[in-house]
């Protein structure tokens, strides 16, 4: 039986900023600013991580106000569905029926749409682990969907990227962590969002929150 700790999601998750973290497959546009995402495979689970803003369009789609409707989800922030659909359909044709879903920053907003797609195909995941999620929902619908699902978001105390769009809400509980960036970080004011202080604070979860895949 596969064990996965919060841990070994949050290194999966970051994994998708390291060029040679060895992913069983990525999906990716032919454009930087695309839904960037990977498969990695523990045993009987796999892990479906998406890549959070590598470049300024990235950054701008977290704080894109425009709201679309996906049937069977109701209105949400347009944003996180920009390049989300081709991904979506290469994915449901390559995971199996074991699935965790993660993402960071804007990752975090298309992890969440993509765990309310698994839902509404009646394959939801064993869990969703979200570090710095964008607010992503307008309706009640999101929040409807992924009750069915365990969801660990967690929310950096001065993190901007998880205050807005600010219209649109979370549609789930947040954990808050307060794990400060080094002084002169040249992030400044968004410094805070850095994945590797949320990698921080769940180092030192305890106890260690696990997952294994549900019995036949």
């Amino acid at each position: 039986m596969t064990v996965l700790t919060e841990l070994d999601l949050y290194k999966v998750c970051h994994g998708t900023y390291e060029p040679d973290f060895p992913f069983d497959l990525i999906f990716q546009g032919r454009k930087d600013d695309e839904t960037y995402v990977g498969v990695k495979r523990f045993g009987e689970i796999d892990v479906v991580a998406f890549r959070g803003s590598t470049t300024p369009l990235d950054w701008f789609r977290n704080f894109d106000l425009l709201p679309t409707f996906e049937r069977g989800v109701g209105w949400i922030g347009e944003n996180f569905e920009d390049g989300l659909a081709a991904a979506r359909g290469n994915l449901l044709t390559v995971i199996g029926p074991h699935v965790i879903v993660v993402g960071h920053s804007r990752g975090a907003g298309e992890a969440t749409d993509f765990a309310c797609d698994l839902v509404l195909a009646d394959r939801p995941p064993i869990a969703v682990m979200l570090l710095a999620p964008p607010r992503t929902s307008i309706s009640s619908r999101q929040a409807e969907l992924l009750a069915r699902v365990p969801v660990r978001a967690y929310r950096n105390k001065g993190d901007p990227v998880t205050e807005v769009p600010p219209w649109c809400g979370h549609p789930y509980e947040l954990i808050n962590i307060d794990v400060p960036a080094p002084g002169g970080d040249p992030w400044g004011p968004v410094a805070p969002h850095h994945s590797e202080l949320y990698g921080l604070a769940i180092a030192g979860l305890s106890p260690m929150p696990t997952y294994t895949a549900p019995s036949q």
